[in-house]
């Protein structure tokens, strides 16, 4: 039961994606403000050398990916959905096409003879 309520939420919803946008975001903003505390605490001498500085770039470069990903996932969603051609809505009665004419058959075209 547990495996059919995870298909159904992955399946047929961009909420994973748009969770995996915020989470992009919220992670590069943590290490942007990281490393400023990193450059204050650079200037006061307290920083142990190289281990700061690896630690902003790949929490900021892995926020970036994580956001990139989820705009992507939302892109080809919304591709996938388009290629599926399911109707906007579904006509269950018609009222009014009675009295309404047979359509017309098409016409040939008129061909031109060369002289």
């Amino acid at each position: 039961m547990l495996r059919l309520a995870a298909n159904g939420l992955i399946g047929f919803s961009d909420a994973p994606l748009k969770l995996a946008i915020w989470l992009g975001l919220a992670v590069s903003a943590f290490a942007l403000c990281y490393g400023l505390f990193a450059i204050e605490r650079y200037i006061g001498n307290e920083a142990v050398a190289g281990w700061t500085s690896t630690i902003v770039i790949v929490s900021f470069l892995s926020g970036i990916n994580l956001l990139m990903t989820g705009i992507m996932g939302l892109y080809i969603g919304r591709i996938h959905a388009e290629v599926k051609r399911r109707p906007l809505y579904i006509v269950d009665q018609r009222a009014g096409f009675e009295h309404a004419a047979a359509p017309a058959e098409p016409q040939a075209a008129p061909r031109l003879v060369a002289s």
